[in-house]
């Protein structure tokens, strides 16, 4: 086999690489949307008071992991 023919199969193409880069960078964006969300959902529960959480079924305690939760969990 040359070298040629052997660095094609082993190369991926530039279809292919375009097609990881673009998938990593939409990627890069779905995550920054979803914190966005998060720490925007957080801060206006951590606004409330302990009785409006509550009312909820929320306590400053757990509001962390009900954003994480709702937010970041796949």
């Amino acid at each position: 086999m040359s070298i040629a023919t052997r660095i094609a199969h082993e190369t991926p193409s530039a279809l292919a690489f375009a097609k990881d880069v673009i998938t990593g960078v939409s990627g890069l964006f779905t995550a920054f949307a979803r914190a966005n969300s998060a720490a925007l959902a957080y801060d206006r529960l951590n606004r409330l008071s302990d009785a409006q959480l509550a009312a909820r079924g929320l306590s400053r305690e757990t509001l962390g992991k009900y954003i994480s939760d709702m937010y970041l969990t796949d």
